[in-house]
């Protein structure tokens, strides 16, 4: 997961700025947890790897922040990483 131009030191700096990041709350980091911990190996593929309707399909009961947006929108911020 890590992108081979960057080192291990700068992805993890890059990881806790998101995770840091204003709005994003332990409590809720810890529902997205639980969330994906319930979920088979097959739909953990799926939600962060899958076709965009096939993720839709899994994460309609993913828990949502207090704003209500999904708290798999945290993936989208790795991606960028």
């Amino acid at each position: 997961m890590i992108n081979r131009f960057n080192s291990e030191e700068t992805y993890l700096a890059n990881c806790q700025s998101i995770i840091g990041a204003d709005g994003v709350y332990a409590e809720d980091l810890l529902k997205l947890e639980e969330w994906l911990a319930s979920l088979t190996d097959d739909e953990r593929r799926t939600v962060v790897t899958g076709e965009y309707e096939d993720m839709m399909e899994v994460c309609a009961f993913c828990p949502t922040n207090a704003e209500g947006h999904l708290l798999t929108g945290l993936f989208d911020d790795w991606n960028l990483i």
